[in-house]
């Protein structure tokens, strides 16, 4: 812990201080017809060093008259005030827990209390420096971030779906993440809305299975999916025995799927459901022969 140390200049001046109160504190030097000195923040002491006055009934040496947190013979309270009046502000080694960046900046001179910054620098003066802003090129003095990735609401291209990367690719403004149509620079570009599902019996695995494939909608938020059938009354089977991992995932990409199910006959009740990243489940269908 480094422990500031007084320079010769503050010690004097301090001293000048203290020899200068003893000597206008004396009877001689009080009721020769001046006016009373002030004491604006009632501490009992008043600034009757620098000011001709008469301190009848107060003490001399005051620092501030106006914050009754400073005069002499206050203990340091590491508040960024030089509580004794002695020059110094904050000089207990106690204190330098103010400067926890370690920056040699504390209290009001301080824009990244936490984060080593000895250069201030805040580009877009909301108050927030530069290395510690989660919008430095934006103002938004709250830092709110709804999503939670470390980029402010206020410069973060997708606000309610974290994307740290803040990728996107077709440039329109809308992060990848949440783009729905992520290779069109239109930002109020609405994308083809359809999921295609089909079924070859020309399958792979030998007569009565079938090759499922679909090409699903751009692939934000996805899982994953199931291929699965409904009987009349509503009763859902599933093909897969685990989840089909999506291939794009978050990234407004389009793959193409395939698997195959054994002894299905037509397609007709054969569906993709999609699973997404928050559980919710969407049903596309049903397969169509070709």
């Amino acid at each position: 812990m480094m422990i500031r140390q007084r320079q010769w200049w503050q010690v004097s001046s301090a001293a000048a201080w203290l020899v200068a109160a003893v000597l206008l504190f004396t009877p001689e030097a009080r009721g020769q017809g001046l006016p009373p000195c002030l004491d604006a923040d009632a501490d009992g002491y008043a600034d009757c060093i620098t000011t001709t006055c008469d301190s009848a009934g107060l003490q001399c040496g005051d620092c501030n008259d106006v914050e009754a947190r400073m005069h002499p013979g206050l203990e340091e309270a590491c508040d960024c005030l030089d509580n004794d009046c002695n020059g110094l502000r904050d000089e207990l080694p106690l204190c330098e827990i103010l400067d926890a960046d370690g920056d040699s900046l504390v209290c009001e001179n301080e824009n990244c209390p936490f984060v080593y910054n000895p250069s201030q620098m805040d580009s877009d003066g909301d108050g927030v420096g530069d290395v510690c802003d989660n919008c430095p090129s934006v103002a938004n003095a709250d830092q709110a971030d709804a999503d939670g990735d470390g980029d402010g609401d206020a410069c973060d291209n997708c606000p309610d779906v974290a994307n740290s990367d803040q990728l996107d690719p077709d440039g329109d403004g809308l992060g990848l993440a949440c783009d729905p149509c992520p290779n069109d620079p239109d930002p109020q570009a609405v994308c083809a809305d359809v999921f295609e599902v089909w079924i070859d019996f020309q399958s792979p695995a030998g007569k009565g299975s079938g090759l499922v494939t679909w090409k699903p909608l751009p692939e934000v938020g996805v899982l994953g999916y199931n291929l699965v059938t409904f009987d009349n009354n509503g009763v859902r089977t599933q093909f897969n025995p685990v989840l089909i991992p999506c291939q794009a995932c978050d990234t407004g990409l389009i793959p193409t799927y395939a698997y195959i199910v054994p002894k299905h006959k037509s397609g007709r009740n054969l569906y993709v459901e999609l699973v997404r990243l928050n559980g919710a489940r969407e049903i596309y269908g049903p397969a169509v022969r070709r």
